[in-house]
């Protein structure tokens, strides 16, 4: 009896460690990092107790735990010697479910043929109910082999079965969804993952998670961009509630970032995804954030990191099969030579190899995109006919993919019509991408994601200058420059604010301890800057993901010159552009129209960098080299005259209109003419501001910390107006400026400025408690109608793409200002302030501000070397 009793008790020891196995494995596939450490000891226990299929069954559950939480060398080596025990020991079934789980993990570690070896045997093996799980196998190869017609297959056929676990439904539908949104069919995706979420709330936290990364993924291919990002937000709360790696979903938020142009933090994202994932050994994925590295490389303009990264990806994907992936990489290596200028001639089949391949595969926004490379490569290489050819195809799957792969669809038609010599229909293709970039732009909620998002239309832009340029009217050459400029702008409201009261007090907060620190403790300043760009992170965030602004003014009329003619009355517009490297000029006067050519974009940029060296070396100069500066800054204001405005021929304006692009917003207009100038972003903003009534408000004179000459000079200007709102340290603080702007007639704040080329949205106004910011202008409104800034630099602001730019002058245009004066360069106090009071002598009397600043600027003594720049630099923009 002794022995019998002894043999009871070990089977059932037994059969219990066998249960707590089976029932690890599954909370493994929800719970990997709850079942980690007791599969580990699970594994310690069976091994002690001598039961071989238990211990099979824990290390298979370990091994799981380990795979999911991206420890694939404790995963393999605890199923290998799964493997070799149940053969050794004639444990047939569980040997074909151990080779499942090792099949999964060769596959995320791109061992495919040695994957396939595993799930053949294991098929033999299982029974017919663990068929499912290498069904699922065989659909994720098939997945990630670029079969996604034969992964939809499989993967639905999973989906009809009626005896499937929780985490086999949630697994099959996810990826399934994953398949539809790789396909463009959205709809049906997004039903796919309904059903996956709520199979993965029973699966566990895991599945609940990687459904979530998934749902965000599929909102991006959708080209629901902003959506996009806020779902990857809350997909990374679940994982890090799952306690999974984070490297996997880093690469995929990387991708969204990525098309809002948001290239600095998706760069980001995609470096740490990569670095975490090639660290962790999980090649597979690896290798697909790798890849994201080297687009945005190529975004960035670093092409050759871009090919670097782009051939060692190609190697490692074709080590793994993956003929997608591969031809993605192919590409990305072709466009990184085209951005050089070394694309060779068998780039182009490489290339078109690449979209067949990505045909093949059913993956139409990526085909588009190779072949739109192809037609590059043969027009770079003298093939014009074969060049035709690919552009065509490339626009042939416009009607298939979302907005912003459709944009590129109309830009493959334009270039094909530009090659043919068909200027009719280059314009139609480029006026139908811009009204596709209208639609995207309308709907992103931030002026700084509506900027970005211009780079989209940059070269139709360009393509459609040139048509209009070659063949139709100086009218028609100012309307297309007008509807390809300063679009972001556009917005008729203020972006939404909720949300961002804390942080813009925290910000506020942590500027003032930074100004402190530079007058006393500069060793605080690293993690003071630190605490401060986490703080604008977050309210760039926030400002991401707020709804969009509900109206826009190109929406409701097209530009019109005979408006334009009207609202200038007696004065001349000068409205630039550049194209093929020179710049030109619409010139509308009286009623006449005219395009001028008028100088090499290099030179002139080179001109004006001389200029602003100079003027500002007279500021900080010593005495002895202020004669020397004074006339090589005299010179080079000559020469700039020379380059942007005498061909233009304009007889004798009385007044100046200037729209400036791209770096020619640094040129100090207002000493190119001999006449009063105002400067605007576009023509258009310029007629809304003239039309924009003065409140009956107040006169509100403010001055900033640290400038006794600030001080002194809102004094000065308190005397010239009867009843002024007077705002001096430390009672003019962010919140007291702001709410006594809001409204008022006039404003002048005197104080240190900072134009932020990092991050323009932060350019900013330092007042007694923080800095004012273009970010905080542009989410608030509430902005006076007249603005005069004594600040230094604030004037300039940050070009992008596209024809677009950011900081204060457009800020407060678009908000509400009718009329700016703000330098675009340093000068210092005491020469500002008689040209400030001779200023508001002008505005007192009726004078416009470019009147006024014209009058202003005229008692300044030309001759003096250091009151040169103040005559220079500063600038009326708007029309009141």
């Amino acid at each position: 009896m002794a022995g019998e009793d002894g043999l009871s008790t070990y089977q059932e020891t037994r059969s219990d460690l066998l249960i707590r196995a089976t029932q690890l494995y599954s909370l493994a596939q929800g719970h990997p990092s709850r079942s980690c450490v007791e599969a580990e000891a699970l594994v310690a226990e069976s091994r002690n107790v001598g039961d071989r299929e238990a211990l099979v069954a824990a290390l298979r559950a370990y091994a799981h735990a380990c795979r999911y939480l991206l420890e694939p060398d404790r995963a393999s080596a605890s199923l290998d010697e799964a493997v070799r025990l149940a053969r050794r020991h004639g444990l047939a079934r569980a040997l074909g479910d151990v080779l499942v789980s090792r099949a999964a993990l060769r596959h995320e570690l791109g061992r495919t043929l040695l994957a396939v070896r595993d799930l053949d045997r294991a098929a033999e093996l299982v029974g017919a109910d663990d068929l499912v799980q290498v069904d699922l196998q065989r659909a994720a190869l098939a997945h990630n082999a670029g079969r996604l017609g034969d992964a939809a297959t499989l993967y639905a056929r999973i989906l009809g079965a009626s005896n499937l676990t929780a985490v086999e439904r949630a697994g099959a539908a996810n990826n399934l969804g994953m398949v539809e949104a790789s396909l463009g069919h959205h709809a049906e995706a997004a039903r796919r993952l309904h059903h996956a979420a709520a199979a993965a709330e029973h699966a566990g936290p895991a599945y609940v998670a990687l459904v979530a990364e998934t749902r965000a993924w599929s909102v991006v291919q959708a080209g629901r961009l902003t959506e996009g990002v806020a779902r990857f937000d809350e997909a990374i709360l679940l994982w890090e509630k799952a306690a999974l790696p984070l490297g996997e979903l880093f690469a995929e938020y990387a991708e969204a970032l990525l098309n809002l142009r948001l290239l600095p933090e998706a760069r980001e994202q995609a470096d740490r995804a990569a670095q975490m994932l090639q660290a962790q050994g999980v090649d597979l994925m690896a290798a697909e954030a790798q890849l994201r590295s080297a687009h945005l490389s190529l975004a960035m303009g670093d092409s050759r990191d871009a090919e670097r990264l782009a051939e060692q990806t190609a190697a490692s994907l074709r080590r793994q099969r993956r003929p997608d992936w591969r031809a993605r990489a192919s590409l990305v290596a072709v466009e990184a030579r085209l951005a050089q200028q070394t694309v060779r001639r068998e780039d182009h089949a490489l290339a078109v190899r690449a979209a067949r391949v990505l045909d093949r595969c059913e993956i139409p926004q990526s085909a588009a995109d190779a072949y739109l490379a192809a037609g590059r490569v043969a027009a770079a290489t003298g093939r014009r006919a074969l060049a035709i050819r690919d552009w065509e195809r490339a626009a042939q799957f416009a009607p298939q993919v979302p907005v912003l792969a459709r944009i590129k669809g109309h830009l493959a038609r334009a270039l094909a019509a530009q090659a043919r010599g068909d200027d009719d229909g280059l314009l139609r293709a480029c006026r139908r991408g811009l009204a596709d970039l209208a639609t995207h732009r309308a709907a992103l909620p931030s002026t700084e994601l509506r900027a970005l998002a211009s780079w989209h239309g940059a070269e139709l832009s360009t393509l459609g200058l040139g048509a209009v340029q070659r063949n139709r009217s100086a009218g028609q050459v100012l309307s297309w420059m007008e509807s390809t400029r300063a679009a972001a702008l556009s917005a008729t409201g203020p972006d939404p604010t909720d949300g961002v009261d804390d942080e813009l007090g925290a910000l506020r907060a942590v500027q003032t301890e930074i100004a402190r620190a530079r007058r006393a403790d500069k060793s605080a300043l690293p993690a003071l800057l630190s605490r401060q760009s986490e703080v604008e992170a977050r309210i760039r965030h926030s400002g991401w993901l707020a709804d969009s602004p509900t109206g826009h003014r190109g929406d409701a009329q097209p530009f019109s010159i005979k408006a334009l003619r009207q609202a200038l009355a007696h004065r001349t517009l000068v409205e630039y552009d550049v194209h093929d490297g020179q710049i030109m000029a619409t010139v509308v006067q009286g009623r006449r129209t005219r395009v001028v050519q008028v100088a090499d974009r290099a030179t002139v940029e080179v001109e004006i960098d001389e200029l602003r060296s100079a003027l500002h070396a007279l500021n900080v100069c010593v005495p002895a080299m202020a004669a020397f500066l004074h006339q090589a800054a005299t010179s080079l204001v000559e020469s700039l005259r020379a380059m942007l405005v005498a061909p233009l021929a304009v007889p004798e304006p009385e007044s100046v209109v200037v729209v400036p692009v791209g770096d020619l917003q640094r040129v100090p207009w207002s000493a190119m003419f001999d006449c009063p100038v105002s400067v605007a972003p576009s023509a258009t903003l310029w007629m809304g501001s003239l039309a924009v009534a003065a409140p009956p408000g107040p006169v509100v004179l403010a001055a900033g910390p640290g400038l006794d000459a600030a001080v002194a000079e809102v004094s000065a200007l308190a005397d010239r107006y009867p009843r002024p709102v007077v705002l001096t340290p430390p009672h003019s603080g962010v919140d007291a400026v702001k709410h006594a702007l809001d409204g008022a007639a006039l404003a002048h704040l005197s104080c240190h400025g900072e134009v932020r080329a990092d991050n323009p949205t932060f350019s900013c106004l330092h007042l007694s408690d923080g800095n004012l910011t273009v970010h905080e202008l542009d989410r608030r409104g509430g902005v006076p109608h007249r603005l005069v800034l004594a600040a230094c630099d604030v004037g300039g602001g940050v070009s992008y793409p596209g024809n677009e730019v950011l900081g204060f002058i457009g800020t407060l245009l678009t908000r509400g200002a009718a009329g700016v004066v703000a330098s675009t360069l340093l000068v210092l106090d005491h020469h500002v302030a008689p040209l400030m009071l001779a200023l508001h002598d002008g505005i007192r009397s009726g004078l416009t501000l470019a009147d006024a600043l014209h009058a202003a600027r005229a008692a300044i003594d030309r001759s003096d070397p250091r009151a040169y720049p103040a005559w220079c630099t500063f600038t009326a923009y708007g029309a009141a």
